[in-house]
């Protein structure tokens, strides 16, 4: 099964921040474009480093996705905090006989906050490498 681009970029911080900034990158190309500026090489450079960067790091977190799909644990959900347009999740979960508890930030609205509010437990999706690299399979796989 294959995880969703749209919900990377939705759910992973720095694929969000790095959509952002392409974004902005594009409408400087634009602008720069439509005043005839001198800094248009300057603004394209950033365009590409921008959606090279997001395109690497969709890739990369869909690449961590598929390989460690099945290597899933069950976690409990000790702690939910809402702040203004994100929720912190605080989860403890056991990976080969060791306990670990980590604390995910979600950026959502609010039928997912309210969702996540009434959670007591949720799969996650473990790193052999490195147990405390944790994705919600939830928010992933939809």
């Amino acid at each position: 099964m294959k995880p969703k681009i749209k919900n990377i970029l939705r759910f992973d911080y720095v694929s969000t921040m790095l959509f952002v900034l392409s974004a902005i990158s594009t409408l400087l190309v634009v602008a720069i474009i439509a005043v005839q500026g001198e800094m248009l090489v300057v603004a394209i450079l950033i365009f590409i480093a921008t959606t090279g960067l997001l395109s690497y790091r969709v890739y990369a977190v869909s690449r961590k996705l598929k390989l460690y799909y099945e290597n899933v644990v069950s976690a409990d959900v000790y702690r939910v905090d809402n702040e203004r347009g994100s929720v912190k999740v605080g989860l403890k979960y056991v990976y080969n006989d060791q306990e670990y508890s980590k604390r995910i930030t979600i950026y959502t609205g609010p039928i997912l906050k309210s969702k996540i509010n009434k959670m007591t437990n949720t799969e996650l999706i473990v790193s052999v490498t490195n147990p405390k690299d944790v994705y919600m399979k939830e928010l992933f796989y939809k």
